[in-house]
């Protein structure tokens, strides 16, 4: 048994994991020395071998440097790996994972998932000095990709072309207007944000209009028409001054990725991190399905 091959894949895939070697030898149930000794060129027992690669969420082969293996479906030894991160840090590590994905759907990686840590995370910050997004797109045949591998604020949108192709997922023109003009009337972008500052609480009508500095008279028909436009949802109480409306924020949760992507559009820089176009068909268009073939 090569046991420093060995000792090299066990820190190589619990550094990947994002698991201490505390965790890892609380998980097998040996100490931290231990774990150290293994990584130096020690070996474990063999009786370790499966519990440490499931924790590592890999299989044994990998740990003697025979590739991915074959055990197991793939998706079984994703959610193996994810689980063997602690919680706090699963949505990152599970970010860095698909930040290859770029370089991957274009041919110019291939070093594998678990390439040098550079390679996922392309820079500590997502914006240049003059405040410009550090903006990656991937236009394909397939579909499209935007990104911003970035430490501070990553971003990743990945949009396979659906059969019916993305016009038939679409609302019509006008009722995109009629939801843009919506949010473009004053106060109304100010609310939301209100209530995604606290945390989603409801608030009544009265509180919103001392919050804007408008008299109730004026922030009720803004209120209702955003319960209508499907922004708020609006509920009649009881209070000591009688019956009262209290307004909360609707379950979506989409404001802040908008807010976020209609900063992509407006930002002035031609710039780009990276900007691959192999499309050769108009982005909206109708596909015709199977079930209307027949």
């Amino acid at each position: 048994m090569n046991n420093e091959l060995l000792g090299t894949q066990i820190a190589k895939y619990r550094k990947a994991a994002g698991i201490t070697q505390e965790e890892l030898g609380r998980a097998v149930g040996v100490s931290t020395q231990a774990v150290s000794r293994w990584e130096c060129g020690g070996a474990p027992d063999v009786s370790l071998l499966p519990a440490i690669a499931d924790k590592l969420g890999v299989t044994i082969d990998t740990l003697f440097g025979r590739g991915e293996g074959a055990a197991g479906d793939m998706y079984e030894s994703l959610h193996n790996w994810l689980c063997a991160i602690p919680q706090e840090k699963r949505m990152k590590e599970f970010y860095r994972l698909l930040s290859i994905t770029p370089d991957l759907l274009n041919g110019t990686f291939s070093d594998g998932p678990y390439a040098p840590e550079e390679k996922r995370l392309v820079s500590s910050s997502a914006y240049t000095a003059e405040g410009h997004l550090m903006r990656e797109v991937f236009d394909m045949e397939e579909g499209l990709l935007l990104a911003v591998r970035a430490e501070d604020c990553p971003f990743y949108l990945m949009m396979p072309e659906p059969p019916g192709g993305y016009e038939s997922n679409l609302f019509s023109a006008e009722e995109y207007r009629a939801f843009f003009e919506l949010l473009g009337r004053p106060g109304t972008l100010e609310i939301l944000l209100f209530f995604h500052r606290r945390a989603y609480r409801p608030s009544t009508a009265l509180a919103l209009a001392h919050y804007m500095g408008m008299e109730s008279e004026e922030m009720a028909p803004l209120l209702e028409d955003m319960a209508k436009g499907n922004l708020l949802d609006g509920q009649e109480i009881e209070t000591e001054r009688g019956a009262e409306q209290v307004y909360s924020l609707r379950g979506t949760r989409g404001l802040i990725p908008l807010l976020f992507l209609a900063r992509w559009t407006m930002d002035p820089s031609d710039s780009w991190r990276n900007l691959w176009c192999s499309r050769t068909h108009p982005m909206l268009r109708r596909v015709e399905t199977a079930e209307e073939g027949k």
